[in-house]
């Protein structure tokens, strides 16, 4: 009876954009940046930035900020990622673990893909970026993250969806799941 009222976005991870090889550090990204969004339930402005010069590392998560790799006491791997700036708390921030998963799109692999393709980033510049074909590193901005998600979308078939889409499937997945409320939201 549930799965006949959930959204289709809800009923699988389908806003997440298959992995494409992930030979290029912005596929790298964006797939890292999709996977953490939908199973972690941030919102994209969390992780991304709006343009080249909006980026402040007071609000914004950088190269620098704390990141732990650890297993957990129920043995999952995880990792944890500092967010100095939520839209929940404010310049408080908040941590949001990655756990390890058996599904497809496992975020811990995506984001410690993504960091192993990033090693010479500098402390002080955005988390997720790309580099560039003429080999200069670029932040990961929102609106090239959801025209890359858009066109991948539209490849398999999948309505337009937007940047909340991603948050709300993945609460919406996980609570169907019977994951306690509370550890998918913040």
């Amino acid at each position: 009876m549930m799965g006949k009222m959930l959204p289709n976005y809800a009923k699988t991870p389908r806003c997440i954009p298959k992995a494409p090889g992930l030979v290029n550090s912005f596929d790298t990204a964006v797939y890292a940046v999709a996977c953490i969004v939908f199973w972690a339930c941030c919102h994209l402005s969390e992780l991304l930035i709006t343009s080249c010069h909006s980026f402040d590392l007071q609000s914004k998560v950088s190269c620098s900020c704390l990141k732990t790799c650890s297993i957990a006491k129920f043995g999952q791997h995880f990792s944890m990622l500092h967010l100095p700036k939520t839209k929940t708390n404010g310049q408080e921030g908040d941590d949001i673990y990655l756990i390890d998963c058996p599904l497809l799109f496992n975020q811990v692999n995506a984001f410690e893909h993504h960091l192993a393709s990033s090693l010479m980033i500098p402390d002080d510049a955005p988390l997720f970026v790309w580099k560039s074909t003429n080999g200069s590193w670029c932040p990961m901005m929102k609106n090239w993250f959801m025209s890359h998600c858009k066109t991948a979308w539209k490849k398999e078939g999948v309505d337009m969806l937007d940047g909340h889409n991603f948050r709300i499937g993945g609460t919406t997945h996980h609570l169907v799941s019977s994951v306690l409320q509370g550890t998918s939201s913040r």
